[in-house]
């Protein structure tokens, strides 16, 4: 998807479905951008299973921006 691979000026979101949890953080994975990222769940222990395995130089856990 052009809008998750490419640099948007302005506030956007994009939703991407996925089946599992690796699926997701494969798609997330999947780009070239990465400094910061953020992972939302009600699971806290699911949500740090996710950020540790998101390649980014911040995860925030169900911290809005």
């Amino acid at each position: 998807m052009a809008s998750a691979q490419e640099g948007i000026f302005g506030p956007m979101l994009s939703i991407v479905m996925h089946d599992t949890d690796e699926q997701a953080v494969e798609i997330a994975n999947g780009t070239v951008y990465g400094l910061q990222a953020y992972v939302f769940g009600a699971n806290v222990d699911r949500a740090n299973h996710m950020a540790a395995q998101r390649a980014a130089e911040t995860v925030l856990i169900n911290r809005p921006p």
